[in-house]
């Protein structure tokens, strides 16, 4: 039994699709006018990737160039082995070494065209970890494939795919499969089928499409492609060892075809058999939502004498009734017939019988066969409008390394979806919190009309608010706060519906206040303290159009002098009632009277219920919950009054007032009275994490809350490393000073011994913090940085994973991190997932918290990672945890084999074909 050339496509997406040859006859001779014309048509575009330069293929003439113009993120490396192989674009490569949920190459188009994207993948061992990643393929917003590379490293991976351009732009995209999968690619290919490809629209619907499983020159030992197939198909030699072949080097005629049909030199060769020979269909994996084109081409290069036949017969099914196939006579010599199956439903067990009738005294032949998978339907692509303001944006705030359909076939990491049938995919949330973004912020923002979150909060945006903001009539959430925004209050916002959260504060907005009735939301929450120009409608100063300047002069001076009067006598007496432990300076010369409010004694007394209500105490002193107006609020009073007391109250209050972030609990004021030190903070009614964690009355939080949690901590703590100036090391990080509100939301507290770094660094000091958080690099040297807090941090993540107190039971002098930490580094982690979790977890996500908690309490501060580094990774886990449900991720089919023997069983392709 006959064999076809040894062939496997156990490659996880080869794919490659017919596409035309109208000019397939043409001399070779014409060769550099078709070149020149084709590429100055746009209808070649030539990556290679991770290169630095432009060349020239020796053998097709294709100019090469980088991939810097296509994608901005992403690292080169230039010396992959190659093993033999002798495609020098292979030799250089892009990978991707930091986790975001997809990496896009943008590609420019033609709306309604159809185009052919192949890439290559060659690992190489690149890396030196003999571990090739796992990852998927998109185009546009259409998962494809993923790449299914063997044992080896050296064995390149081919995929090829058939599309129609859904606008100017096509997006190819690389999807890996876990935080720890890093995608990579070697080269990238755009050639332009036109307007008139054949498979534009299959089965009354489309665009679609098509995955190449093979295109195969039988006859021949060469392999073909451009320039003598003009749209650069490869055409995969069968070879001619051991078989009977045919070839002429006459012209073959493929006019009036759809720009589908093998070149003339494919079809210049054939193979052909005596008897029959079926073809067979392996690893397909076809289901009912499946489909394939499969097209076979026939040339009679053989003179065939009058008394000859060649009855090519195809089953099972009929040719439109004939039953059977006379190329010679049907064309005559030397002309191209395809016999193309464009639906067909392919099981692995699958053959295609080719056999002669009984009065026909020559065999089967074949020259060339192309099948291709279609899949159905493709992905839509989000609302144009949305990707058209989204890449405004992104372009206006220094965002352009985010590429791709944002929402599609999964979201950017700052960006949420929703889909609706009115409406289509819509872009309905942006979370760009604490991502150094600069600039105003870009009025494009307002064509996202589905937009219902919009957090900008914690950047250095400038400019005023734009009013085209507006037309966001579905906006739910605006947080603006921490930037460096100026202008009138967005009066506008008062017309927003749905607005339920209206965040300003630490900017410098002018103007006034409208009251709650004033919104059409009477309900919304609104933050704008620390806008020194902003004033409330009852407390904005009266302007009058009598000049009584002198008056006012007057009264003015007599009030001030009778003022600092009475403020000298009450320095005085209260300095004559300190005793010798008081502080040298009180508070009054450090606070910052526009940032907390200062309180007396009876309005917190007033306030507390006379401290009726006890709900904690600490180190510092007793907590008790009370009442401002409506706001609920937390009393902390100090149990003593030591020069400690008032330096730690002191360094509260100086910190709190001028740091503002949504992840620290707000300072709202302070009580310095008669060895009283008091401080009051908005209420938080969830408690502390380690409460929650290891208090009497346990409510036990599961590791997707836990881990939303250190989100929130991160966040905070990012905010006083990175964006405050001198920058601020909280010294005491802990489960118990992260404090949760109802939702379960996360808040930084307690900033009595934090300290500010000035430039330069700062000086030794006495070391604080707690047991079995302290950082013991900071405990040797007493050399206090940021990286003191990230070591606390990362026994918070060892603590979130294992529910283990960080002073452990394990012995005197050890501590619960490093057996945690321990038993990570030998590749137990579930020996130390705390057991409450049950199976409502994802371990990817928590071995991923815990090799950044590992680095967090590396012993050696210097080979700590940064706040920012450590959130990134935190998000990234989060993302693992609960992807979102509409990311579209699956998992293609592998890739078939395909083989021919001689046999007479039947074939089973459903639907019948059609000859073209």
């Amino acid at each position: 039994m006959a064999r076809l050339s040894e062939w496997r496509i156990a490659v996880g997406l080869m794919v490659h699709f017919a596409m035309l040859v109208h000019y397939a006859h043409f001399a070779r001779a014409q060769l550099g006018s078709l070149l020149r014309t084709t590429q100055l048509l746009g209808g070649f575009i030539s990556i290679d990737c991770g290169s630095t330069a432009n060349f020239t293929d020796p053998v097709t003439s294709i100019e090469w160039v980088p991939d810097a113009g296509y994608i901005s993120v992403g690292a080169n490396f230039q010396n992959v082995a190659l093993n033999g192989l002798t495609d020098i674009t292979l030799s250089t490569l892009r990978y991707f070494p930091t986790y975001r949920r997809k990496f896009c190459y943008t590609l420019p188009a033609t709306l309604n065209t159809t185009y052919l994207i192949r890439a290559q993948f060659h690992y190489g061992n690149y890396d030196g970890t003999n571990s090739p990643p796992n990852f998927q393929i998109s185009i546009d917003a259409t998962i494809t494939s993923s790449p299914l590379f063997t044992s080896s490293a050296y064995d390149p991976v081919v995929a090829e795919a058939t599309v129609v351009a859904q606008s100017d732009q096509l997006f190819f995209c690389l999807l890996p499969n876990s935080t720890s999968d890093v995608p990579f690619i070697n080269s990238l290919e755009l050639r332009n089928l036109g307007i008139n490809y054949i498979y534009y629209n299959l089965i009354d619907k489309g665009p679609y499409y098509l995955e190449n499983v093979g295109t195969y020159n039988f006859g021949s030992d060469e392999t073909v492609r451009f320039p003598d197939d003009l749209y650069d198909r490869i055409w995969v030699a069968q070879g001619t060892a051991g078989y009977q072949v045919l070839s002429t080097t006459s012209s073959i005629n493929v006019t009036g075809y759809n720009r589908d049909e093998a070149p003339t030199k494919v079809l210049q060769t054939a193979q052909y058999w005596n008897t029959s020979v079926n073809l067979e269909f392996t690893n397909l994996l076809a289901t009912e939502d499946l489909h394939y084109v499969v097209s076979l081409f026939f040339a009679e290069i053989e003179s065939i004498a009058a008394t000859e036949k060649r009855n090519i017969s195809m089953e099972p099914g009929t040719l439109n009734g004939i039953g059977y196939l006379d190329v010679y006579n049907l064309v005559g010599l030397d002309t191209v017939v395809e016999y193309a199956w464009s639906a067909a439903i392919l099981n692995s067990t699958d053959t295609l019988l080719l056999s002669t009738t009984a009065d026909s005294l020559l065999g089967p032949m074949l020259n060339a066969l192309a099948i291709n998978r279609i899949y159905l339907p493709s992905q839509l692509r989000t609302n144009l409008g949305d990707v058209n303001a989204i890449q405004s944006f992104k372009s206006s705030i220094g965002l352009d390394s985010w590429s791709g359909d944002p929402c599609y076939p999964v979201p950017y990491d700052w960006v949420n979806c929703t889909v609706n049938a009115t409406n289509g995919v819509r872009i309905s949330s942006i979370n760009l919190s604490s991502m150094k973004l600069i600039g105003p912020i870009p009025t494009s923002l307002s064509s996202l009309e589905g937009l219902t979150t919009l957090f900008l909060d914690n950047n250095y945006l400038n400019g005023s608010i734009p009013n085209q903001l507006s037309s966001l009539i579905n906006l739910e959430q605006l947080h603006l706060q921490n930037n460096n925004l100026s202008g009138p209050f967005p009066l506008w916002a008062t017309n927003l519906t749905q607005l339920e959260e209206l965040y300003l504060q630490n900017n410098n907005l002018t103007g006034e206040v409208p009251s709650l009735s004033a919104f059409a939301n009477s309900s919304i929450q609104i933050l704008t303290f620390g806008n020194q120009l902003l004033c409330n409608a009852s407390g904005c100063p009266k302007t009058t159009s009598n000049y009584k300047f002198p008056i006012a002069i007057v009264v003015g001076v007599v009030v001030g002098v009778i003022v600092v009067v009475v403020i000298l006598g009450i320095i005085i007496v209260c300095l004559c009632q300190r005793d010798s432990l008081s502080p040298d300076r009180d508070l009054d010369e450090v606070r910052d009277p526009n940032q907390v409010r200062a309180y007396s004694y009876d309005q917190v007394r007033n306030a507390t219920n006379n401290f009726a209500n006890e709900i904690g105490s600490g180190g510092f002193g007793h907590v008790y919950r009370g009442t401002l107006g409506d706001d609920a609020v937390a009393v902390k009073v100090s149990k003593t009054y030591t020069r400690l007391d008032f330096r730690q109250f002191e360094s509260e209050v100086t910190n709190l007032s001028r740091v503002r972030h949504n992840k620290l609990v707000r300072l709202i004021g302070y009580c310095n009275h008669m060895r009283k030190l008091i401080l009051i903070y908005e209420y938080m009614e969830g408690g502390s994490c380690h409460d929650l964690l290891h208090g009497e009355e346990r409510n036990t939080l599961n590791w997707e809350t836990r881990l939303s949690i250190a989100i929130d901590a991160a966040q905070g703590l990012e905010y006083l490393h990175e964006f405050v100036d001198p920058k601020i090391i909280h010294r005491d990080i802990k489960t118990a000073n992260i404090l949760l509100n109802k939702r379960n939301e996360a808040k930084l507290s307690d900033f009595g011994i934090s300290r500010p770094i000035l430039e330069g660094g700062h000086p030794p000091t006495q070391v604080m913090g707690t047991r079995g958080y302290v950082d013991p690099e900071y405990e040797r040297t007493q050399n206090l940085t940021e990286k003191v807090d990230i070591f606390s941090f990362g026994v918070v993540l060892l603590e979130f994973i294992s529910g283990r107190d960080p002073v452990s039971s394990l012995g005197s002098g050890h501590f619960a991190y490093e057996h945690v930490r321990t038993r990570l580094d030998a590749r137990n982690i579930t020996d130390v997932i705390d057991e409450s979790f049950g199976l409502d977890y994802n371990v990817d996500s928590i071995r991923r918290v815990g090799q950044i908690a590992k680095r967090c309490v590396n012993p050696k501060s210097k080979d700590r990672p940064t706040m920012t580094l450590v959130l990134q990774e935190l998000c990234a886990a989060k993302n693992i945890e609960r992807p979102e449900s509409s990311n579209g991720r699956h998992h293609a089919p592998s890739a078939p084999t395909l083989e021919v023997e001689l046999s007479t069983t039947s074939s089973h392709l459903l639907p019948g074909p059609s000859a073209r």
